[in-house]
């Protein structure tokens, strides 16, 4: 959703033209037999929540019984990668060229935040955009990554979102 709205990070670039595709084909980073691998999954953007969890299911079942295919790697259009289950708080994912940005997902810790004049103890999690300066700058990316930190903290809206849509 937060491609939607921020669709240079989308975007990839070929013989230094910049092109920005209709649909969102996610690269997903998955450790295999073979080493790290980037099978895609295509259409995030059309697609439903149980819908994507199925098609992320299937690429990993068959990334470890090495059942891709050429077509598995093929149109990837932003990249995310996650380390969280290693207790990584913070990394610097490498851009996979043609594209043009690589999301990183950190594990998820208890934290002492402050609120007011109280301090609690939240669940927190950090994550790692890496960005090509040529196609956007900082501002912007730090825009898309507070758009993410909107969708988590406020998931309700995502939904209210693909109703608003269903409705007009």
């Amino acid at each position: 959703k937060a491609l939607r709205d921020y669709i240079e990070l989308n975007a990839s670039i070929e013989e230094e033209k910049i092109t920005t595709p209709r649909c969102q084909t996610f690269s997903l980073a998955v450790d295999s037999s073979n080493g790290l691998i980037t099978p895609v999954i295509r259409n995030v953007d059309r697609k439903s929540l149980e819908q994507l969890l199925v098609d992320y299911k299937d690429i990993i079942e068959r990334s470890q019984k090495n059942k891709l295919t050429e077509k598995d790697f093929i149109g990837g259009t932003f990249t995310v990668t996650n380390l969280g289950m290693y207790n990584i708080d913070s990394f610097t994912p490498i851009i996979k060229p043609p594209q043009v940005s690589i999301l990183g997902i950190n594990r998820i810790a208890e934290k002492p935040i402050v609120e007011g004049e109280e301090v609690k103890i939240n669940k927190v999690m950090t994550l790692s955009l890496t960005f090509d300066h040529r196609v956007m700058d900082g501002l912007l990316a730090a825009k898309f990554l507070d758009r993410i930190r909107y969708y988590f903290e406020e998931p309700e809206s995502i939904f209210k979102i693909q109703n608003e849509k269903i409705v007009k």
